[in-house]
């Protein structure tokens, strides 16, 4: 054998370290897909017309907004 060719085997402690920085990954990971799942949150609705827009067009846009205490309001 060519002793360029030949390459000793890494420390034990980086192996460990390299193990574990997997397994880090993995629950960073876990943890920020549990946390892309939408809860059910609480939806507040208000009235669609108001008076000082009673004749807005049928085709408005829908505005969620979160509110302070985290319930969603609905607006539109």
């Amino acid at each position: 054998d060519d002793p360029r060719f030949y390459q000793p085997p890494p420390a034990t402690w980086k192996r460990i370290l390299l193990i574990l920085f997997v397994f880090f990954l993995f629950y960073v990971g876990v943890k920020l897909r549990w946390r892309s799942i939408p809860t059910e949150d609480m939806i507040v609705h208000t009235d669609r017309y108001s008076d000082t827009h009673k004749f807005r067009p049928a085709a408005s846009p829908i505005i969620r907004r979160r509110l302070p205490d985290g319930r969603i309001e609905v607006r539109g």
